[in-house]
């Protein structure tokens, strides 16, 4: 049995997701294709388009076999936390031996090179990224530079890069078997706002939904038919488009109502980021001029909205240092499985170092302390993500436990 594995947000499902999947298979020569995708909430500091189980099921009819969920603690972070927190995932569950993934380089050599040299972080390199930082280079480009004078190496550290740079050193942290596989990247880049045709970034697909409509048909081209029909099928129930300026407005309450002292031991907030964070909401009549007052080259619109979800979930320093502490994520959260899928569920009970979470309402039984803080935060991601939805029957909480696993036969 030779298994795969997948790390995605999937939002939307498109056609360049499905060409990883296939390739993915094939390059591994897999019998089965595991992913772990984000929530509700995804890396960028974004609400999904539509929720995680809808995405579940996208993932299933493109030949996934099994969803895990990346927790949002994890999902909603820098690279380095997002790739270190899936791999552990995939590393847990015991039964996974290759991972894949798209990069702008293509060349798994020079990621691992580059991982290792990072990973090491050698007092030289420390010093020469300083310099260029103090230069006023970025800091990817400023890691970039550092790469090719310290180590030679010639590595732009591009969106994609960069997430592959990082599964690689989270591999290594773990001591994981898991063996690399990388896919270049085809096209459109990671953050291209416009189609482009049958592959097209999900950045353009999302905008082109929010500035057309959700029954927009021009994203089809971009898109396999099986996900364009769950797409408009959760639309059509109400299930989005979702974005965070859909519950901007509860956002820029709670913020001015958050004390500076909360806000100052919020993850991604430092530096007196808090006092930036409470004048602008004091001012600000809407999430976009919120974030575009507080935003500056050092605290990108990226970081800013991480934060903002932090702050609303009660994500704090002491959360992540606890999680850290230990070990990362304490659970495996199925969302979805095929058929086949199905079959996995045993060897993961019996060779996982983490607990299998199949009903949301066993969390309390099953999970550890940690476990159960981890995925109350999960609660109360869901049920503020809920509040965007479009129909008010929809809004209620405690929607983590409403939905089950969703299985395809």
């Amino acid at each position: 049995m030779t298994v795969v594995g997948i790390v995605a947000e999937y939002n939307p499902l498109h056609n360049g997701h499905l060409y990883h999947i296939n390739m993915a298979r094939q390059l591994a020569n897999a019998d089965y294709v595991v992913c772990v995708m984000s929530g509700n909430f995804v890396q960028r500091g974004e609400a999904a388009i539509t929720n995680k189980w809808f995405r579940s099921r996208m993932a299933l009819a493109a030949g996934i076999d099994l969803v895990i969920e990346l927790p949002t603690v994890y999902a909603v972070q820098s690279a380095e936390q997002f790739a270190f927190g899936a791999i552990k995932l995939l590393d847990s569950i015991g039964i996974v031996d290759y991972l894949c993934f798209g990069s702008e380089s293509g060349d798994i050599s020079a990621l691992t090179s580059a991982a290792d040299v990072l990973y090491d972080e050698p007092y030289a390199l420390q010093q020469a990224i300083k310099q260029h930082l103090a230069n006023g280079l970025s800091y990817p480009h400023a890691v970039s530079e550092a790469l090719s004078s310290y180590a030679h190496l010639s590595i732009k550290l591009t969106p994609n890069n960069t997430l592959a740079i990082e599964y690689l050193k989270a591999l290594k942290e773990l001591g994981s078997s898991i063996k690399p596989i990388t896919i270049q990247r085809l096209h459109s880049s990671y953050n291209s706002a416009v189609l482009e045709g049958e592959i097209s970034s999900a950045t353009s697909i999302r905008r082109a939904i929010f500035e057309n409509g959700p029954e927009y048909d021009g994203i089809r081209d971009a898109i396999p038919d099986f996900a364009y029909s769950i797409l408009s099928d959760a639309f059509a129930k109400g299930y989005g488009p979702v974005s965070l300026d859909s519950i901007g407005l509860i956002i820029l309450y709670a913020l001015r109502n958050m004390p500076k002292q909360f806000l100052k031991d919020v993850l991604d907030i430092s530096e007196g980021l808090e006092h930036r964070i409470k004048k602008a909401a004091i001012l600000a009549g809407d999430l976009q001029t919120l974030i575009n007052s507080i935003k500056t080259k050092r605290y990108t619109q990226t970081r800013i909205q991480r934060a903002i979800i932090h702050a609303m979930l009660g994500m704090s320093n002491n959360v992540m240092d606890e999680l850290t502490s230990n070990g990362g994520p304490q659970y495996i959260r199925v969302l979805g499985f095929s058929e086949k899928g199905k079959q996995l569920l045993p060897y993961i009970s019996s060779k996982s170092s983490l607990p299998l979470l199949s009903k949301a309402a066993d969390y309390r039984s099953i999970l550890s302390p940690p476990g159960r803080k981890l995925f109350e935060i999960e609660i109360k991601a869901t049920d503020l993500y809920s509040l965007a939805y479009m129909k008010p029957a929809l809004r209620r909480a405690g929607n983590e436990f409403v939905n089950d696993i969703y299985h395809i036969w």
